[in-house]
């Protein structure tokens, strides 16, 4: 595992904790923006690795699963910026994209398994 890796998202981490402590200004911002991609390509090679370790049809779900929720909570701190209160709508888009992933998935290793082996039959 690369060090950088590691020690971004723990800096990402340490940036955070600094911005909601000290006040806002136009280079701190500048500065969580690249903390927050640095985070989000680590969390993705994390990802990635996991799903090499896995492989397929396993792996292919964890990356999108991981890219899934990554979208899903920026999209859900964008929102809660707008209004305060919790985002109910955004948890069910969350999971109903997981749903669709796996399933899509499983239907197509069923496919691909019943075309290599030539028969489709429920035992």
């Amino acid at each position: 595992m690369p060090l950088w890796a590691s020690l971004t998202p723990i800096a990402a981490a340490a940036l955070l904790i600094g911005a909601l402590v000290l006040p806002g200004s136009i280079a701190l911002a500048i500065t969580c923006v690249a903390a927050l991609l640095g985070a989000v390509i680590a969390a993705v090679h994390h990802a990635e690795v996991i799903a090499h370790r896995l492989g397929e049809p396993f792996g292919a779900m964890v990356l999108a699963i991981s890219i899934t929720s990554i979208e899903v909570a920026l999209i859900v701190r964008a929102d809660a910026h707008r209004r305060s209160g919790p985002c109910n709508a955004a948890a069910r888009y969350h999971l109903s994209a997981i749903m669709i992933i796996c399933n899509g998935v499983i239907g197509l290793c069923l496919l691909v398994g019943a075309l290599q082996h030539q028969e489709q039959c429920s035992r």
